[in-house]
């Protein structure tokens, strides 16, 4: 259900970052072992880091002059967003409904609704650096079917069917409009929504947990801070990166709520260790889930499931 078929953008640069979202069917071999616990793990060394070969001059040479003067060079390197095919553009899968978004800097946005008739949660999935919705299908009808939730997720500008170009700035503007939306059509106040993000999915699900508290927080395989992860693939490149972009430590550190956390111990992307200096500063009611051999991009484990199913159906 949530194996990761990535594009060639995911693999290519500083944007591996983050997965491309949920995709593929449930896995059907024997789960890596999973340790779920309350408590902040112990950190351990940073596994190996992944050659990242950035190629920064295609890039820059590829840059201009597609890409808007607006978007600063760090934000070439973070969001590779993938454009859905004609073929698929003109319609959502059943039992998706499209929804049309507006930014509050008025670009189109193209989201994913699909209710439940007694959902456990309304749920608002935020993906990684790569891919579209298109990506995430089979992912949120788990979420929909298995876990018993009514659940939204947004193309961020310049993914898929989505107008614009991405800059942190605007895609911020991006989850806001998609929030607000996702509590209309659930019948909660924004307060009542569950922000889900996975990897840059997750950062900026913080960013908007910090704003406005959502009734619970899921975050997979995200990082602590921009800048950190962007020392583990761009090396000297990484100060290119301003010091409080995306800055996941301070924003968490304000949160208090529901926190259900995972992270791959073989993360070769975002480091393990990110996940557990990260889950250290929240500090309400938290479960922390190591992921035992997981890769930034491996689909999740039955036993990582079910304790996903069980947050969001215990949730005050």
């Amino acid at each position: 259900m949530f194996r990761y078929r990535l594009p060639l953008a995911c693999l290519l640069s500083f944007p591996v970052i983050a997965g491309c979202g949920w995709t593929g069917r449930p896995p059907v071999l024997s789960p890596p072992t999973v340790t779920a616990t309350s408590e902040t793990p112990e950190a351990e060394s940073e596994p190996e880091k992944p050659a990242a070969k950035l190629r920064l001059t295609k890039l820059l040479s590829s840059a201009s002059p597609e890409v808007k003067p607006r978007q600063s060079l760090d934000e070439m390197f973070l969001f590779q967003p993938i454009k859905i095919p004609p073929e698929r553009s003109q319609s959502a899968p059943l039992p998706f409904e499209d929804v049309e978004l507006t930014a509050r800097d008025g670009t189109r946005l193209r989201a994913w609704w699909v209710g439940h008739p007694q959902p456990q949660a309304v749920v608002l999935y935020l993906h990684g650096n790569g891919g579209n919705l298109w990506y995430l299908l089979d992912g949120l009808r788990w979420l929909n079917e298995t876990a018993e939730c009514s659940v939204m997720a947004v193309d961020y500008r310049g993914y898929g069917d989505s107008t614009g170009t991405p800059t942190v700035v605007g895609v911020l503007q991006d989850v806001r409009a998609a929030r607000t939306e996702a509590a209309r059509r659930g019948g909660v106040e924004e307060t009542g929504i569950v922000l889900m993000g996975r990897s840059l999915g997750g950062a900026l699900a913080i960013q908007s947990a910090q704003e406005t508290p959502p009734r619970g927080l899921i975050l997979e395989s995200t990082f602590t801070t921009l800048e950190e992860v962007g020392r583990v693939h761009l090396g000297s490149l990484a100060k290119l990166v301003p010091n409080d972009r995306l800055d996941s430590l301070a924003a968490l550190s304000s949160y208090s709520g529901p926190l259900l956390h995972s992270h791959g111990s073989a993360d070769r992307v975002i480091p393990y260790e990110h996940g557990v200096r990260l889950h250290a500063v929240a500090t309400g009611p938290k479960q922390f889930i190591r992921i035992e051999g997981g890769d930034h991009n491996d689909p999740p484990t039955r036993d990582y499931l079910a304790a996903l199913r069980e947050f969001l159906h215990t949730l005050p």
